[in-house]
This record gives structure tokens, C-alpha cells and sequence, in this order.
């Protein structure tokens, strides 16, 4: 699998010259047996069966991947169970917040080539990039936020997750990044690691403007999917070509609603791609190349930046079997796009994502050359995290240690539900759930259960639209079926509000497409909090996990103080074509 003699090649890994790396990496590089096909299919075969996946995609690429043998791909079980259609290797996954390492690919490439512009790189502010308009709730970020800090989640911005209803796709997604000023840091600036999609989206809209205002899927697609021949990939809004996503729960495979997908808008440049077996082969491959020729050099040492490490994680993690296994695997910073992490005495890079019933990851070991791809349409709990990891460390100790240990065999692979902490060390990370506060449970409506106001109260105090002008509306509304209020917000957000003893307290109970989320996380609960009355009515509504206020009196239009950035880039470009035509 030779690629385009013009497609951009990192430089020498982790900045040791290639020289030594051949000759201090153990085992010969660039063969994958039979033997060991055969051994990764039954492996995989039986995680498959045992452990309750839909399907399964692999890939891996192991040596420079020039030669056929190199390369390995295979699909598992069902793409699509009711219409019994098997995984092939041209079968689509999302693949959640893999999309990462291809923005920060991007906007390496696209630094390159504005290099004279912006000779920072990575340093570059995004001031610099999106005008002197630009600003976040802060002067601090405003001036100093870098596009480093945004890709490494620097910026001390929450994730706003809860109500996962997706916005409107109507309007740009450069709209939406001139909003992020209205959100509140929770934060140190560029203390810890603190996952934040939104400032993940910023990055896609600065790539948007460094690609002369190009969208980022097109951006995507011309620098890196044409380029590299990966003529399967695309975004889940540009696809109907996808396995069908599913969730496992009391005995059952339970397909969920595609249009949970179209929720992600606009956050592509954070968990938009979508791919397949054979096209991620040739995304293990370009990361593992080596450098071709002294012109692409520069570019790589932009790219280069992406696979180190930037932030270390508070709490690193760390995996550690039975001792027999001998297996550890601690993974200790985020990079850019990437995490850093060792596997045993071999140092790799990686990301994981999950996505609304699929589940992915891509592992690539550059000082040996070796990459491993996997994504499942089966997803959304921690033992979907765990067949993912099981698999790489098989794949990974069958090639680089030429044995897996004996408790990798398929039958004790199966037996093992997920991972104990070695003594001392703790588990939890950025790549695992975060300790939720408590919450009340979702109350049954008994005699007991404080009854929610009637009706013409409700009109009253409850009923109305509430606004937020960076995550839309909030639609409360009376369901006289179920006595009960109702709420529906962005694209695929709708529920109904159980009333948790307090008149101003509310429980979600979601409906529709997100509902599978009660199935899987029974004790996950999401409180809405009416507050502020005047004149008999609420004016405004709390998501207490997000800490966002709605406001009745607010709605989603533009705020007079912005202009926005397509509006800014237009204005610019206006007047530099002015400023062309009078000389």
C-alpha cells in the first residue's frame, strides 16, 4: 500500500534518531504470519460472541506497511442484526472522538502553509487567527489562548453534556464559536487537563479560517481523505452508509435511532468522522511513516508536536492484571488530539471515542511501527472500553513479544469484567467517567411523591420557551395524557419532568431517541431547577449538571453586542479584495 509521493510524512519519532530506534526495538518488524491472522481472528472472534459486541472493524498495520503482509483487516459480527448483514472491511463506524487526531492533522498542515503568517504554529492565539472581535468571557483568554491550549483542553472550560439534544444545523458553525464568550470558565487557565468539546469546535472554526473559509469537512476531505485514498470516510451528517449502532442491555441488542448522530452539529472537528477498516489502515500508516524527503520535514516537525505530550493527567491510569499476566498499561498526558501512555516497556500514542451506541480506538506505537484500529457498533458502558483494550493488548503482545500471555486466552478474556487498580494507584481519568455528585433517584409518582401543580398553574408558572444564546432553547410544555410537564430542545432533546418534591425541582426522563439512556444508566439523573418568579411565573430554568441558566426572557438569536465570525470573515475578505484593486 504505497501512498501519494506528495503526501506530507511525519519526521523521526519522539525525536530519537531512526537509526537507534531499529536497533534498540525488539523484534523484527514487517511480517504478520498466518499463524497470526488466525490467532488475532479466533481471538477476536470469541471476545465478539462472549462479550455481547454487535461488530466489530479491525485493522492494524505492523512494520512500514509497504508490503501487502503488512497490512491485516477483518470485520466481526453483524453491521446490521435485522437485516443480518455481516461487518465487512468497507463497513462505516463512527468514531467519536478519534475525529480529533484528524483536526489536529489538519490544522498542522494548514499552519504549514500559512507558516509565514502565523510562524508561531501551535503558539499562534486564535486572536491572531479569528481578528481582534474575537474574545471568551475573560481578558486573560481572550489575549492568551493559544490554538495549543484549545487542543490539549487547557482553556479550564466544562463539557456541557446533559441534555445531548444537538443544535440547529441551520446555522454556521462559525456562529456558534462567536458565542463561546457567553461561557463561564470553571477552571484554572492552563492548569488541568479539563475536557471541553466547545473549545474543541473553536479549533474546528480557526481551521475553517486558516483554510480561507473552506468548511472543515471539506477541509478534512481535500487535505487528508483524498490524499491518503480513504474514499470510504466522510462525516455522520454527510452519510446514510453507517453499521447501525446499538446498546447491549438485560439479555438484548437494542438498536438505536441514527438520528442521534445528527446531535453532534457542530462539534465535527471534536467526534465528527466516520470511517472504515481499510481506509484507517492508511491512517495507521501515514502516522507511522517515515520521512521521505528533507522538503517535508518542516511540515512534520508541526505535526510532530501532536504525538507529545502536553498535559499530565491528575490522576494518571493505570491498568494492572493478575501478576501472571504481567500486563500494565498507564496512560499519562493528553497531547494534541492524542494521549501518551506505555504498554509494558513500549511507549505509544492513542485516543478512544464513543459515540451513541459505537465505541473506538486506535493505538499506534510508532517507535515499532505498529497501529491497531478498532470500533464497534455496540457501545455506551465501561465493558464495550474494556473488549476494546483486551484486544489491543493481545494484538500488541502476539507481535511484539511474539507470545500473549496465557491469561489472554479467549476464555479468560471473557471471564474478565474490567480491570482492578494496582494498590496505590488510581484509576480514574479524563478517559473514564468522573465521580458524579450525587443526585436524588428518579421518583415513582405515589401518594407520597409531592403532586406537581395543576394545570392553569402550570400555564402560569411553568409553560414557555427559556433561551440560552449559545445552546438554544428549552421548550416546557403540559402533557395532559401524562399529567405531566414536557420539555424539547435542539434536534433529537425531549422528555418528561418528574417532579422530585419541590415545586421548583424537576427530574428528565428522556423520550424518544435519547430514552435508551434510562436502560443503560438507571441511576444517572438530570435536574432542572425553575427559578426567579415574577408575575406568577418562573423566568428562568437551571440544568443543574451543566450549571446553565435559561432565561424566559432570552432566545436564541444573535446578542447586538456580536458580530459574527462569517460575518467578520466576510467583512475582511471585502476589504482586502478593495484594498487589491485600488493598487
Amino acid at each position: 500500500m504505497i501512498l501519494p509521493a506528495s503526501l506530507s510524512i511525519p519526521p523521526a519519532r519522539w525525536g530519537f534518531p531512526l537509526v537507534l530506534i531499529s536497533l534498540l526495538t525488539g523484534p523484527a518488524l514487517g511480517l504478520l504470519t498466518e499463524a497470526q491472522r488466525t490467532d488475532i481472528s479466533d481471538f477476536v472472534s470469541a471476545l465478539v460472541e462472549c462479550r455481547n459486541v454487535s461488530g466489530l472493524a479491525l485493522g492494524i498495520v505492523f512494520g512500514d506497511g509497504n508490503n501487502e503482509d503488512d497490512v491485516f483487516t477483518a470485520g466481526f459480527g453483524y453491521s446490521d442484526r435485522e437485516r443480518n448483514l455481516n461487518v465487512t472491511n468497507s463497513t462505516q463506524f463512527a468514531l467519536g472522538s478519534l475525529s480529533t487526531t484528524f483536526t489536529t492533522t489538519l490544522v498542522s498542515k494548514l499552519l504549514h502553509g500559512n507558516k509565514n503568517k502565523y510562524p508561531d504554529g501551535w503558539d499562534t492565539t486564535v486572536k491572531e487567527v479569528l481578528g481582534r472581535d474575537f474574545k471568551l468571557s475573560d481578558p486573560l483568554r481572550t489575549e492568551y489562548t493559544t490554538l495549543r491550549d484549545l487542543a490539549a483542553h487547557k482553556t479550564g472550560y466544562p463539557h456541557y453534556q446533559s441534555l445531548m439534544g444537538g443544535l440547529s444545523h441551520s446555522v454556521k458553525r462559525s456562529e456558534y464559536c462567536s458565542r463561546y464568550f457567553l461561557l463561564k470558565p470553571k477552571y484554572e487557565f492552563r492548569g488541568d487537563f479539563h475536557f471541553s468539546k466547545e473549545m474543541f469546535t473553536l479549533l474546528g472554526c480557526v481551521a475553517e479560517v486558516l483554510g480561507g473559509g473552506t468548511s472543515l469537512e471539506e477541509l478534512v476531505t481535500s487535505y487528508l481523505f483524498n490524499p491518503l485514498q480513504m474514499t470510504s470516510s466522510s462525516f455522520v451528517n454527510a452519510t446514510d452508509n453507517l453499521a447501525v449502532p446499538h446498546v447491549y442491555n438485560n439479555g438484548s441488542f437494542l438498536p438505536l435511532d441514527s438520528s442521534l448522530l445528527r446531535a453532534i452539529y457542530p462539534n465535527e472537528a471534536a467526534e465528527g468522522v466516520v470511517s472504515t477498516a481499510e481506509d484507517m489502515v492508511k491512517w495507521l500508516h501515514y502516522h507511522l511513516l517515515h520521512v521521505a524527503n528533507m522538503s517535508q520535514i518542516q511540515e512534520g516537525q508541526v505535526l510532530e508536536q501532536t504525538y507529545l505530550p502536553q498535559v499530565q493527567y491528575k490522576l494518571s491510569k493505570m491498568t494492572e492484571f493478575e501478576p501472571q499476566s504481567r500486563v500494565k498499561q498507564v496512560v499519562f498526558a493528553h497531547n494534541l488530539g492524542w494521549e501518551s501512555g506505555q504498554y509494558r516497556s513500549y511507549r505509544f500514542i492513542q485516543q478512544s471515542g464513543k459515540l451513541s451506541g459505537f465505541t473506538s480506538k486506535v493505538v499506534v506505537f510508532r517507535d515499532i511501527s505498529l497501529g491497531i484500529f478498532i470500533s464497534m457498533n455496540s457501545g455506551s458502558s465501561k465493558i464495550d472500553t474494556m473488549t476494546t483494550d483486551i484486544i489491543t493488548w493481545h494484538i500488541s503482545d502476539l507481535l511484539l513479544i511474539q507470545r500473549p500471555p496465557l491469561f489472554f486466552s479467549p476464555e479468560n478474556a471473557c471471564m474478565h469484567e474490567y480491570p482492578f487498580a494496582h494498590e496505590g494507584i488510581l484509576v480514574p481519568g479524563p478517559m473514564f467517567s468522573q465521580p458524579r455528585r450525587p443526585t436524588a433517584s428518579i421518583p415513582t409518582r405515589t401518594t407520597t411523591t409531592t403532586p406537581a401543580p395543576k394545570q392553569p398553574q402550570w400555564e402560569t408558572a411553568y409553560l414557555g420557551t427559556y433561551g440560552h444564546q449559545t445552546f438554544g432553547n428549552i421548550t416546557i410544555s403540559y402533557d395532559s395524557m401524562e399529567d405531566a410537564l414536557t420539555y424539547k430542545t435542539g434536534v433529537v432533546g425531549s422528555g418528561m419532568l418528574q417532579n422530585a418534591g419541590k415545586e421548583d425541582m424537576f427530574l428528565l426522563k428522556f423520550r424518544g431517541p435519547l430514552s435508551y439512556m434510562h436502560k443503560m444508566f438507571p441511576d444517572k439523573n438530570i435536574t432542572f431547577y425553575f427559578e426567579k418568579i415574577q408575575d406568577g411565573q418562573f423566568t428562568a430554568l437551571q440544568v443543574q449538571e451543566d450549571q446553565l441558566e435559561y432565561q424566559r426572557s432570552v432566545r436564541w438569536d444573535l446578542p447586538n453586542s456580536v458580530q459574527s465570525l462569517t460575518q467578520r470573515v466576510g467583512i475582511m475578505f471585502t476589504l482586502l479584495v478593495l484594498q487589491v484593486s485600488l493598487f
